[in-house]
């Protein structure tokens, strides 16, 4: 997860990258995803929570 302009480096590299935001314009395009919360606004745990949803299935016992 990054937002500044030089995190598109490592969203190249990386298997999926998240941004927030506010994410610089520069490094927004290379996002694998964009939540909708800013940075300091609840942006790890929404991102955290897509995490969650997107790769690993709920346990039901």
């Amino acid at each position: 997860m990054g937002d500044g302009i030089l995190d598109h480096y490592v969203f190249r590299e990386v298997g999926y990258s998240i941004a927030p935001a506010n994410v610089h314009a520069v490094s927004k395009p290379f996002a694998s995803y964009v939540i909708k919360s800013s940075g300091s606004h609840g942006a790890v745990s929404e991102a955290c929570l897509h995490v969650l949803e997107k790769f690993f299935q709920p346990h039901d016992p």
